[in-house]
């Protein structure tokens, strides 16, 4: 049942909400978030994505699993000892997700590709005899 308040007094409405905090709020730390992820990490992928070798320039190469479901291609450049990246240590091209290791026919082809450049291929998994698992 409504009170009588008079002719000219206008409902006070509460918890009336408002676009500014509900929209812009989330879209400002989403923002934030962007940018501070940029900056964090825009050497990084700004050295992997101009960086390119001659097949000349290749000491060795093979397949890594470079963390956790990522696999890349493992470059280990010529030049001095202390060199970054170097001989060693390698730089991890063309990383892609991806969960399980890959099947013995892509790295067949993989290695068959590098030889055909005269790359040397190594094994980043750290087994000594490049032993397959599996």
């Amino acid at each position: 049942m409504a009170e009588g308040r008079g002719a000219g007094v206008e409902p006070v409405v509460l918890f009336a909400s408002r676009w500014w905090p509900a929209v812009l709020v989330p879209l400002g730390i989403l923002a934030t978030t962007i940018a501070i992820g940029f900056r964090l990490h825009t050497a990084s992928v700004l050295t992997y994505s101009i960086r390119s070798y001659r097949w000349s320039e290749i000491r060795e190469a093979g397949i890594a699993r470079p963390g956790f479901a990522r696999l890349a291609l493992a470059v280990f450049p010529e030049g001095g000892p202390w060199d970054v990246p170097g001989p060693n240590n390698a730089v991890m091209v063309g990383r892609v997700w991806q969960l399980r290791a890959p099947d013995p026919e892509t790295r067949d082809r993989v290695e068959a590709l590098l030889r055909s450049h005269g790359v040397r291929i190594s094994d980043p998994s750290g087994r000594p005899d490049g032993s397959r698992k599996g």
